[in-house]
């Protein structure tokens, strides 16, 4: 979606908002976000400042998501898998 956004705008002249639009995104973890600004960095449309706060917001957001109990889980799921695989 953010893809379409950034072309629209894009032809528009509105990289501000389409830049603010995927910030947002980006702060609820979307990747492909964070791949459309690394994208207009990369292009020089937006400064280094703005790609950064763009990185810093997603690692937050990753830590955010991150819990021991979520490793905890994912390790047991994984344990279970492989006992299962074993059988077979």
């Amino acid at each position: 979606m953010h893809g379409i956004i950034l072309r629209v705008w894009r032809g528009e002249h509105k990289m501000e908002r389409a830049l603010k639009h995927c910030m947002i995104a980006v702060k609820g973890g979307s990747a492909k976000s964070l791949s459309n600004i690394k994208l207009l960095y990369s292009e020089g449309t937006i400064t280094k400042d703005d790609y950064a706060k763009a990185l810093r917001s997603h690692q937050a957001y990753l830590d955010e998501i991150k819990s021991d109990q979520r490793d905890e889980a994912a390790l047991l799921m994984m344990a279970n898998t492989m006992n299962l695989l074993s059988k077979i």
